[in-house]
């Protein structure tokens, strides 16, 4: 089951591996400002930057538990990326403002500018419809 970032459970993901990471920018196609996280245990973990009540604090402790996402924010100022951070990840560009790094394990070429075929293959990879992490997060922070 996928999880929305809370300062309940922001820990839980700092000792774990990320596979797969998504953003998408603010005024993107989409869920602007949506990021998700699948986890090597197949956790998935979504928040946005987009909505009122998205909490700037709590983005940034998730910046400083999932450091790989400081590459696709749009932070890069505040937050700069630690190259050693990104060491084994793929940057998609999947089109219209929407981005991805992908780890090398799980990592598909024919994806760059294929927004659909992404998001059927990370459901595949967690068992967890994104259209329902979009809508979740969107209900609570609008």
């Amino acid at each position: 089951m996928f999880k929305v970032f809370s300062e309940e459970n922001i820990k839980e993901a700092k000792n774990k591996k990320p596979l797969v990471l998504y953003y998408s920018e603010n005024g993107a196609c989409g869920p602007s400002g949506l990021f998700f996280v699948i986890f090597e245990d197949k956790s998935a973990y979504c928040y946005s930057t987009f909505y009122k009540k998205s909490d700037r604090v709590l983005v940034d402790k998730i910046l400083e538990y999932v450091p790989q996402l400081q590459g696709l924010l749009g932070r890069n100022e505040e937050h700069p990326c630690d190259p050693t951070c990104m060491k084994g990840y793929h940057l998609l560009y999947l089109g219209l403002g929407n981005h991805a790094l992908m780890h090398h394990l799980v990592y598909k070429e024919n994806l760059e500018f294929d927004i659909r075929g992404f998001k059927t293959y990370c459901e595949q990879m967690c068992g967890e419809r994104i259209t329902d992490m979009f809508n979740e997060v969107e209900k609570l922070l609008k």
